[in-house]
């Protein structure tokens, strides 16, 4: 068994509603990832956010395959905020889910605040493969 991260780099509003679709499934074509295309059980989702004020508790996550958010691969999942302890407007939210992805399978991001907005600026995938 095989552990392996992917990060990828956004630049995405997130507001009270779900909004566009973020795609999180790297392109077999992307060089940068070398051989970390995802294949495998996803274990850990993890958002890290920025400019986030004081009343934004929490975040929804929603992964689907279809950019319209209609078909979800996994159930709409909320979480609490971790704060920086010295920059207390950069937070981290983790989710925990074990689901099996294959490359060719769409993974689409909808993620939205509890009362507030913010920016999310990185997206990391966690998982395990049998290769």
């Amino acid at each position: 068994m095989n552990f392996r991260t992917i990060k990828l780099e956004v630049d995405a509003v997130v507001d009270t509603d779900f909004g566009t679709a973020i795609n999180i499934r790297p392109r077999p074509q992307d060089k940068s990832l070398g051989d970390k295309r995802f294949e495998g059980i996803l274990s850990t989702l993890t958002l890290r956010m920025e400019g986030v004020p004081a009343d934004l508790r929490t975040i929804t996550a929603r992964l689907t395959e279809d950019e319209e958010g209609d078909k979800a691969t996994m159930p709409d999942a909320t979480c609490g905020l971790t704060r920086g302890l010295t920059t207390d407007t950069m937070t981290t939210s983790v989710y925990k889910y074990e689901v099996q992805f294959i490359d060719n399978y769409p993974i689409n991001l909808f993620v939205k605040c509890d009362n507030s907005s913010a920016t999310l600026k990185e997206i990391i995938l966690q998982y395990r493969t049998y290769k």
